[in-house]
């Protein structure tokens, strides 16, 4: 009986400078280049966004922040081939570390592997974001600041929280109105 060996896509390496190189096959690629070269230099497109920062400026003024990669790889499809596709994990290295697997998140969105016990918490947290953000006033655009008790200096924060009053009171007798019913 002849087994028929499945199709091994070629896969093409494209330059900034309009360079191309051609791999037999992924493995190859792999062997000739290395893991980490590819990490570094390899990405979905020559620019790429990573995320947004408001370094230096004011406090909603976002900038967004592209990281420009000199190579693209593809494959005789045109799919695309990162460094996510190339990673094999070694058996002896799962569990290693929680951050292992997140190696390739970008700073976007949820921080991955972050985690808080829902068992309870020792102060009241406050929540008022959004009523700090509203306490900005812009006056060139004509806007009303805020009255004096509502600005941005005199809202609680995390910083001026109180322990919960009943922290230690864990019965359920303690919060009953009435001894009877």
């Amino acid at each position: 009986m002849v087994v028929i060996p499945a199709y091994q896509t070629a896969v093409i390496l494209f330059g900034r400078d309009g360079s191309v190189r051609v791999f037999l096959s992924k493995q190859s690629a792999r062997r000739e280049l290395g893991l980490s070269w590819i990490r570094k230099n390899v990405g979905r497109d020559f620019r790429v966004f990573s995320h947004t920062s408001n370094l230096g400026g004011k406090v909603f003024d976002r900038n967004a922040v592209y990281i420009d990669y000199p190579y693209v790889m593809r494959d005789d499809f045109g799919d695309i081939f990162t460094a996510e596709d190339f990673a094999t994990p070694s058996p002896w290295r799962i569990g290693w570390s929680i951050y292992r697997r997140y190696r390739f998140w970008n700073g976007e969105g949820p921080v991955p592997g972050v985690f808080r016990w829902r068992g309870g918490h020792y102060f009241r947290r406050p929540q008022t974001l959004n009523e700090r953000r509203q306490a900005v006033a812009i006056t060139d655009d004509g806007e009303v600041p805020p009255r004096a008790r509502r600005n941005q200096r005199n809202l609680v924060n995390a910083n001026d929280d109180l322990r919960i009053g009943a922290r230690d009171i864990r019965n359920w007798k303690h919060y009953r109105r009435t001894q009877w019913k």
